[in-house]
């Protein structure tokens, strides 16, 4: 039996909506021409309350079809997959919110091929709810561990052209070195869904690994359509709780004080910010209201400060298997580098 080449890996929570259409999508793709079975697609379906499963079943044995008991979340659904196809060489991330062009894998692929020791690929992801403009082009990083995506609103114009290296890719339509990222023990299923793919992206960096940006892999986003609002309370919960976990597991120590900083720097500015109806606080405000907002970020300090003795000993544990130096660290997000202000007001 030869080696999968690709596994193309959609998780799927009550996304009966748009589901079928990233599967269409991932099932389309040119290199299945000819080999399927070399680029299989697997659907985990996180035990939907809507009709995902039968829309899901409906593909018959075009997939492989995961039923999770429970909602295990992007990271632990993407682990589950990864169980399923234990020996591919690679991973190719879908959201099931997003469709891929018809050559998404083949460029990817492309790309990977040009660059031994890749870790993942970025795709060059367009905004569905706003034809023309960019979700993003990879992600940036603020210093306390905010991102935002790179591009993010501009107009898709061909701006973006050139293969480039970045710190760290989206997981809504990403491509992932199969063993490497086995070898790191995949997603931390803790993180649930938010930042889970900039902590494994930075995890596979602290490995020796590289991250290339794909400008010819295109990709279309619902954004935030899987998770019912573009800005919620359980959005920030997420963010907020696992963006600590980040810092902990993965910045370099001299930076870790600098990123507590920066956070009560961002909360304040975020209030500010609030106040003149901008950024996503201001969103969040509007649609639910302050008190749950507030008690979200609550719970999340909270959680995060709980769940801070399992981040550490994650981190020691992996610190036989890194090779990369704080300064070459700095020197990759230097190029990916999220300022303060743009973090804060960034929708």
């Amino acid at each position: 039996m030869p080696q999968v080449r690709a596994a193309i890996v959609i998780v799927n929570f009550n996304g009966e909506a748009f589901v079928a259409d990233a599967v269409r999508s991932a099932l389309a793709q040119t290199v299945r021409r000819g080999a399927p079975e070399l680029f299989p697609v697997v659907v985990v379906d996180n035990a939907s309350t809507d009709g995902s499963l039968a829309a899901l079943a409906a593909f018959g044995d075009q997939i492989t079809l995961v039923a999770s008991p429970t909602n295990a979340g992007f990271s632990g659904g993407n682990n589950l997959a990864f169980a399923r196809v234990p020996d591919a060489a690679c991973y190719a991330l879908l959201n099931p919110d997003a469709v891929a062009a018809p050559d998404w894998l083949e460029q990817l692929l492309a790309t990977a091929d040009r660059h031994p020791g890749w870790g993942f690929i970025a795709s060059r992801i367009g905004d569905a709810n706003a034809p023309g403009r960019l979700d993003n082009v990879g992600l940036r990083m603020a210093l306390d561990g905010t991102v935002r995506g790179r591009g993010r609103g501009e107009p898709d114009d061909g701006r973006y052209a050139d293969e480039r290296p970045v710190l760290l890719a989206s997981g809504c339509a990403m491509l992932l070195d199969g063993p490497e990222t086995r070898a790191a023990g995949g997603f931390d299923d803790r993180f649930f869904c938010y930042c889970d793919d900039v902590e494994l992206c930075l995890r596979l960096g602290l490995r020796g690994r590289t991250g290339w940006f794909a400008p010819a892999a295109r990709a279309s986003h619902r954004f935030s359509a899987s998770t019912g609002q573009t800005f919620s309370p359980f959005k920030a919960y997420h963010v907020e709780r696992n963006r600590y976990w980040v810092v902990a597991k993965c910045f370099p120590w001299p930076a870790v004080p600098v990123a507590l900083a920066a956070s009560v720097a961002r909360y304040a500015w975020s209030a500010v910010a609030a106040l003149g109806a901008r950024g996503p606080g201001a969103q969040v405000v509007a649609s639910s209201g302050l008190g749950p907002l507030a008690g979200a970020l609550a719970r999340a300090h909270r959680d995060a400060l709980l769940g801070l003795p399992a981040a550490l000993r994650a981190r020691r544990a992996d610190s036989a298997s890194r090779s990369l130096g704080a300064a070459a660290l700095l020197a990759r997000w230097r190029a990916d580098y999220l300022p303060m202000r743009t973090a804060v007001t960034l929708e």
